[in-house]
């Protein structure tokens, strides 16, 4: 009998690198979609193969022939001037993603200034009614195959720009009832469907999410009617 020690398996990458990887494979590609490279056959090949991937390599391997994302490709190739002035680097943006799953930001939420939002094959939920917004915040959304809901306080300001691709924006709102903060919605809604309402002044802001929204598409109604 041998002494020598059998060599031990390599342990399975954390779920946290093969997460992060398939999240940066996943802008490249909703990059690459974006800006026609991939078809919608190709994208949805890929997204597929993708959520098959085991490790982070795999997942890196798949985009390997797509290039670096848009942003970073720009950062890349801007000419750089020796006679800018100082300029402060804009705050960074808070991230959130969704994929394959359900997400739901409310209660005394504080998005800060901007947030970006990526949902794949998800349901994402902004309930702002409590959220501290101060003085405002800019959100933007990018959903491919999803359902996101955005519930406006009584009294924000809404400022939309969504721009769906094979989907549907939905501007469900009433009047605002006063000057509250501004809420900017930029993005895109590739084969997906954002709709947004106002909270009805009517009801508590902490009454159930399901409550509100069902009476905020009542009062839409009833604004239309008149």
């Amino acid at each position: 009998m041998s002494d020598a020690l059998t060599p031990t398996a390599p342990l399975p990458p954390a779920p946290v690198a093969l997460a992060d990887a398939r999240e940066r494979a996943i802008r490249l590609l909703t990059d690459r979609y974006a800006d026609d490279t991939l078809s919608t056959g190709e994208f949805e090949m890929r997204l597929d193969r993708l959520y098959g991937t085991l490790t982070p390599a795999a997942a890196e391997a798949l985009v390997a022939d797509l290039g670096a994302p848009r942003a970073a490709a720009m950062a890349r190739t801007a000419p750089v001037s020796a006679a800018l002035p100082f300029q402060a680097a804009p705050a960074r943006a808070e991230r959130l993603s969704c994929i394959f799953g359900q997400r739901t930001m409310g209660g005394s939420w504080t998005p800060g200034a901007r947030a970006e939002a990526l949902a794949v094959f998800s349901e994402v939920t902004f309930d702002l009614r409590t959220a501290v917004l101060r003085d405002g915040v800019e959100l933007e959304i990018e959903a491919y195959f999803s359902t996101v809901r955005v519930l406006l306080p009584p009294d924000a300001v809404l400022d939309v720009n969504v721009g769906p691709v094979m989907g549907s924006v939905t501007d469900d709102t009433t009047p605002a009832r006063g000057m509250g903060p501004v809420v900017r919605l930029r993005g895109s809604a590739a084969f997906a469907e954002v709709t947004i309402r106002r909270a009805s002044p009517d009801l508590p802001p902490g009454a159930p999410f399901k409550l509100a929204w069902r009476e905020a598409k009542r009062a839409a109604r009833r604004a239309r009617a008149r």
